[in-house]
């Protein structure tokens, strides 16, 4: 599976980010999606590698080897980091 990346302000937007964010926050357009996948909490963690940004809809939003990888559902955590492994397809 190809995996189509944006990198705006050096963080990296997965496709399969931009897909989820509007399956699950909002039908924006893509160059929208990507500006509120990439504010400085996105860039911040894109530096350390990993983590999950919750936003202020109260989504989170997960970055795996700097690149935001996925949108989970509001409420919905992440309890096994394994799971995004920086080698899975999304």
């Amino acid at each position: 599976m190809r995996i189509e990346l944006s990198n705006v302000g050096g963080v990296r937007v997965s496709q399969h980010a931009i897909n989820r964010y509007r399956e699950r926050i909002a039908d924006l357009s893509d160059e929208m999606i990507i500006a509120a996948l990439s504010g400085k909490a996105f860039q911040v963690l894109s530096l350390l590698g990993h983590g999950a940004v919750r936003m202020a809809c109260g989504a989170r939003a997960i970055v795996q080897a700097g690149t935001v990888v996925t949108v989970l559902p509001l409420g919905q955590r992440v309890l096994n980091w394994h799971r995004f492994s920086a080698t899975e397809n999304f």
